[in-house]
């Protein structure tokens, strides 16, 4: 299983157990790359709720404690197989993307 859908794929999947040590795994890769910048780190979104059906996409939101210091985790996201779009017209947030087209908001 990855962690999104590939771009232009919308499907909903039953509740896996899975996503939520999908979740933990990825995070704690981001707090190796990326950890002096990182507040906290939360899984958000449909995948989030146990027993709910979902779009399998494990979405994560990471609190900085500014724009600035997530800019400066782009080299470190990218290490990891992140890409940064930049600014994809959402005012004052950082979207890290993994996979083509699988957005993941930060």
């Amino acid at each position: 299983m990855s962690l999104g859908l590939e771009h232009g794929i919308n499907r909903l999947a039953p509740y896996s157990p899975d996503w939520s040590s999908r979740f933990t795994a990825e995070s704690k890769k981001l707090i190796d790359v990326c950890g002096i910048y990182i507040l906290a780190i939360e899984h958000i979104g449909s995948t989030s709720i146990q027993s709910r059906v979902a779009k399998p996409i494990v979405d994560m939101l990471i609190g900085v404690e500014t724009l600035n210091d997530a800019e400066k985790m782009i080299p470190g996201m990218a290490s990891v197989g992140y890409d940064y779009p930049g600014d994809i017209g959402i005012p004052d947030d950082c979207i890290f993307g993994r996979n083509p087209g699988f957005l993941k908001c930060f």
